[in-house]
């Protein structure tokens, strides 16, 4: 049986309540009940914090509606739900009927809105995606849908996102002068953003329009409606030519070398400073987390969300010797619709050393409880809003930028072109054979999406290919002819 407890808390305190074995008694689960919203209740369990609706009608017994995740569903948006449904079973009717009465969609606005209601796991859109969806609905959202097609919405993905962020861009180097590092800025910074903004934008609008034309969601579309996002990314020129190569990169060995003495320059005033906070300099958690990242490969959210338990020590004979290795298992990845398996990560000698000094910091610091390899700094559980953050390490831009200070090369480096870089070098040195094997490691389905981060155009192989080409041709003419 549950335990249920009347609580009367603001926004913060409901994201912050978590369940607790001590204060439970040996319950499987707790029930928090909002004294202030009728019905509105929150269950705790070891696994899961969930928002849901408590009523009777027509005195039979009492029922139970899911909100949504609380891990994902703030306060203010569970009130506002089960408001709805207090609303219906005032008027005498049942509020589980409430999403089953087809609403009409006749604006942009009423698509994304319906989007976010219902897919709760896109409430917690990156907050750059978020503020190009406000800026989507600022210009067009109350546009009829009978008005909106694919030609309107080109037009205005290239207004928009393409030539603004190249103008803003622009005149951010203009008032820094930093005129000479200008080409640089363009080809490696504002298209890399533009068309990550863009393709993740058109990826949430094509899932909008979607869901709202499927049969069963809710919401009733002008009959003959087509996605206007379907198909959009390959109608942009500029997308074509800048994705995925935009965060492909392919690094020399000159180069590599100049990234990891950047990287030892981070780790050692790291050391001076000691602490999880990044603002007055690079934080050691923040360092080996992104080293990991460029030792995997794998994508940077599998890394940053690693916790202790998901590592599992095994090992294999190489040539007669023996290699320990760690395996990370993710049952919860990117690609799990796909594969139905859990992601695998192996991580090498290079990588257990950063592991080992990780574990060995957060002993020293007093953290050695956390369950995650990169603990948040600070340990904020809370964003300014009150909705939940996320408890381990969010982003590790500021600890590529420090990196990329250090180095001596004019180098740009982006949290994402160390997982292409990875694939570049892993593949020049393992060579083709090994491509099925490379795409497994960094999480692939198919070996062809692995080929397209792959770089041919690197000077040293442009060089090595011209003269073997070269050399080919005059073994073919014979060395007499000119």
């Amino acid at each position: 049986m549950a335990e249920n407890r009347g609580v009367k808390l603001t926004p913060r305190q409901w994201a912050n309540l978590a369940f607790d074995p001590a204060q439970a008694a040996g319950k499987k689960e707790v029930i928090y009940k909002d004294t202030v919203t009728r019905g509105l209740e929150l269950r705790l369990s070891p696994t899961s914090r969930a928002w849901r609706y408590r009523y009777r009608y027509a005195s039979q017994e009492a029922r139970r509606i899911t909100i949504g995740d609380a891990n994902l569903i703030g306060y203010d948006a569970a009130k506002k739900q089960a408001d709805s449904y207090n609303l219906e079973l005032d008027h005498g009717r049942d509020p589980s009927l409430i999403d089953y009465r087809p609403k009409t969609a006749s604006t942009l606005r009423h698509v994304v809105d319906h989007y976010m209601t219902k897919l709760s796991d896109e409430t917690t859109t990156k907050d750059n995606v978020a503020r190009v969806v406000k800026r989507l609905l600022t210009d067009h959202g109350d546009r009829p849908l009978i008005n909106l097609d694919s030609r309107l919405i080109h037009g205005w993905l290239n207004q928009t996102m393409w030539r603004a962020a190249i103008a803003s861009d622009l005149q951010k180097i203009s008032s820094r002068k930093m005129a000479s590092s200008l080409y640089r800025h363009v080809n490696g910074g504002v298209e890399v953003r533009a068309c990550g903004l863009t393709s993740a934008l058109v990826r949430y609008m094509t899932s909008a329009f979607n869901r709202a034309m499927s049969p069963i969601s809710g919401l009733d579309m002008p009959p003959g409606y087509k996605n206007p996002f379907s198909n959009m990314l390959s109608e942009l020129t500029w997308m074509k030519d800048y994705l995925p190569d935009s965060y492909a990169r392919s690094w020399g060995s000159e180069e590599w070398k100049d990234i990891m003495a950047g990287l030892d320059a981070c780790y050692l005033a790291a050391r001076i400073k000691d602490t999880l906070d990044h603002r007055s300099g690079p934080s050691p958690t923040g360092l080996r987390c992104l080293h990991l990242i460029m030792l995997t490969g794998t994508r940077p959210e599998e890394i940053q969300s690693l916790r202790w338990d998901q590592l599992e020590p095994c090992s294999t004979v190489i040539g007669g010797t023996t290699f320990k290795v760690a395996r990370i298992v993710k049952d919860r990845h990117k690609t799990w619709g796909k594969t139905g398996r859990p992601r695998q990560i192996i991580v090498a000698k290079l990588g257990m050393k950063v592991l080992e000094d990780q574990k060995n910091w957060l002993h020293a610091n007093g953290l050695s409880a956390s369950p995650w390899v990169f603990p948040t700094p600070g340990g904020k559980r809370t964003r300014k809003d009150g909705s939940p953050a996320k408890p381990y390490l969010a982003d590790v831009k500021d600890y590529a930028k420090a990196v990329s200070e250090r180095c001596q090369r004019n180098l740009d480096l982006q949290t994402y072109n160390f997982r292409s870089a990875y694939i570049n070098f892993a593949l020049d040195s393992l060579g083709m054979n090994w491509l099925e094997v490379v795409a497994e490691n960094v999480g692939h389905v198919n070996s062809s999406t692995t080929l397209r981060y792959y770089q041919r155009n690197r000077l040293d192989k442009l060089i090595e290919g011209a003269v073997k080409a070269d050399h080919a041709f005059a073994e073919m003419i014979g060395s007499g002819r000119r």
